[in-house]
This record gives C-alpha cells, structure tokens and sequence, in this order.
C-alpha cells in the first residue's frame, strides 16, 4: 500500500487586506489564481462551505482548473457543527433536513466526480466537550457522509 503526502492551505484566495497574497505568492496581474496554486501545492482546503454550501458550477470549475491528482478538502458546513454560531449569524435554529445533506452534497459532487474530493474537515467548536450528545453528533455525522473520507478536528 502507497500513501500520498498532500500539502497545501487553507484556501487560495485572499485577494484583500491584511493578509493579502497579491505581490507576496501570487505576481502581480496573476488572474488564475487557483491554477497557478496548483502548480505548487497538490491539495487545498475549502474554508467558504463552513459558511454556506459550494455552488456546484463553482465546484466542476475548480476540478477542471486543477491537475489530475489535486485534491480538494471541503469544510463542513457550520450548521451541522456549529449550531450556535450558525444561529447567530442567520437567526435560524440549526436544524438539520434532508435538505440541507443534499444541498451539502451537491456542492461538493462534482470534486467527488472528478476524483478531488480529499476529504471532509469536520470542525468542532473549542466547546465541543466529551459528552452523549455530542458523541451522537459525531456518529450522525460518520453515518451521514459514510461515503467521505472524513477528517475530525475536536
């Protein structure tokens, strides 16, 4: 059995501000930013699904933008992890509908189909404590996306 070792960040663009990439990776007037991205890195984290779930025409445009072999790991998004600070930002009560696993899930097909999907980052709050509740959240969650390769941080 081989491994693969994938090295990248957490997103690729940071066009603005403080932490702007403009002039300090990316040269000036670079317009394909993910593409030169992946001209040295092989996989890169998807932080904008914790926020909202990926369009699907954003996603097939990134497969087709990178190498074979480059690999996408998507964020899960905050309303199946962060229940009160997805309330908080859109007054909704985080429940979770078959819905919202489809809209998840469509978002992230076409990396699937292309074979970039590298995995899904489930990310806990610091809250996140040792207890039935939250142990029933991760084994919904394995169970959910059973089909993901999955990557927990607690």
């Amino acid at each position: 059995m081989s491994a693969s070792l994938y090295i990248g960040t957490s997103g690729w663009s940071y066009p603005t501000g403080a932490g702007t990439w403009k002039g300090y990776f990316y040269p000036a007037g670079t317009k394909g930013e993910l593409e030169y991205y992946s001209q040295f890195f092989n996989a890169v984290e998807i932080n904008s699904s914790f926020y909202t779930p990926i369009n699907p025409a954003y996603a097939d445009g990134w497969a087709k933008k990178t190498p074979p072999g480059f690999k996408f790991t998507a964020k899960l998004w905050q309303k199946f992890t962060h229940p009160g600070m997805y309330a908080g930002t859109t007054g909704e009560l985080a429940v979770i509908s078959v819905e919202d696993v489809d809209k998840f899930r469509r978002g992230i097909e076409p990396l699937a189909s292309a074979g970039k999907l590298g995995a899904l980052l489930v990310q806990f709050p610091p809250s996140f404590a040792d207890n039935e509740i939250n142990q029933w959240t991760i084994i919904a969650i394995m169970n959910t996306f059973k089909d993901c390769p999955l990557s927990f941080e607690l």
